[in-house]
């Protein structure tokens, strides 16, 4: 046991064997992946059935919604995995709770790169978007946009696999690295919002007449409101991931920067993993967003739903018609 302990590097996360503590984290990490892969799994084929949606700015979004869904389907049930075989005997499986935990965070770490790269590509994407206006649709294409996404998931994932489950990296080190390249991420995004919403004032100061009701600028057919709504709303995305990922951030740092003396301490683990959990809910918030904030989407959301209601309603139609075909059948034999 001491030798597993010794050489399990995520042993920290192994505290608490309480079974109440257990189960309610198992408990809300099974509903949340569930909702989470459900509402998700909505997102992505409604954009993948709707072509008019098949542009660069959903195909991002529809990037998010797979890191978020593979968090519910994936990542989450090894958590409550982990938990499970706790509740079970912690001792008698504690290798392979160890390997489960191992697994668990190099993907949560994996995921969660896409997602910030994917925001900060948003980003970007929104700030050229406004600067480029008309000549916006012929440089910033899907297939671009989807290679750039493509390659970040590749890179990601070997770099992930690599540094958590091979390297001989401390802790530490690996956790420094991962702030470092979010912090890095996060002064792009926020200096691409700033120069995008900079530019938006331009354009709204340029709209003719001045206070009417007209969206279009002098210069172009660039509709203005239409990406003050679509800024806004990338805006209130990552302001909500930063709310939902900080906590978690917090409590992983103090726990790393202080091992030596809280080790311990089960309190500080017990807020690390409700953090945690909390990281997982924000995968479930997200789709909710893109539904309030973006009426495309949400018609083609509602569009897909009506399509599979009715193919769903003219299966049992038709089996209810060859059933009774069937029985006249019978009858008249």
């Amino acid at each position: 046991m001491a030798n597993s302990t010794a050489s399990c590097r995520f042993e920290f996360l192994l505290r608490s064997e309480s079974i109440i503590f257990r189960s309610s984290l198992f408990a809300a990490n099974s509903l949340t992946a569930i909702s989470t892969m459900i509402l998700n799994s909505l997102i992505l084929l409604s954009i993948w059935n709707t072509p008019s949606l098949r542009k660069p700015s959903h195909i991002l979004i529809a990037n998010l919604a797979l890191a978020d869904f593979l968090l519910g389907a994936v990542g989450q049930p090894l958590i409550v995995l982990k938990d499970i075989l706790f509740i079970l005997k912690r001792d008698k499986w504690f290798d392979a709770v160890c390997s489960i935990a191992a697994v668990g965070k190099t993907l949560t770490y994996w995921l969660g790169s896409v997602s910030a790269f994917t925001l900060t590509v948003i980003s970007i994407d929104r700030f050229l978007a406004i600067k480029l206006k008309v000549s916006y649709a012929n440089q910033v294409t899907t297939k671009r946009v989807s290679a750039v996404l493509f390659l970040w998931w590749i890179i990601s994932g070997i770099s992930s696999f690599y540094f958590f489950l091979l390297s001989e990296l401390k802790l530490k080190t690996l956790i420094a690295l991962f702030c470092t390249a979010m912090a890095c991420g996060l002064s792009i995004t926020t200096t691409s919002y700033y120069k995008a919403t900079k530019l938006l004032r331009e354009l709204v100061s340029q709209i003719v007449p001045e206070g009417s009701n007209e969206q279009t600028s002098k210069n172009s057919t660039f509709n203005v409101s239409k990406y003050k709504k679509s800024l806004k709303t990338m805006i209130l995305v990552l302001i909500t991931v930063m709310a939902f990922y900080t906590p978690y951030f917090i409590a992983l740092v103090v726990r790393v920067a202080f091992s030596n003396e809280i080790d311990d301490d089960v309190f500080i683990y017990h807020v690390l993993v409700w953090a945690e959990f909390l990281l997982f809910a924000n995968s479930t918030i997200n789709p909710v967003l893109y539904l309030w904030r973006m009426r495309d989407l949400r018609k083609a959301v509602k569009s897909f739903l009506r399509t599979v209601i009715r193919k769903e309603r003219n299966s049992g139609l038709t089996e209810l018609t060859v059933s009774s075909n069937r029985s006249n059948v019978v009858g008249v034999c």
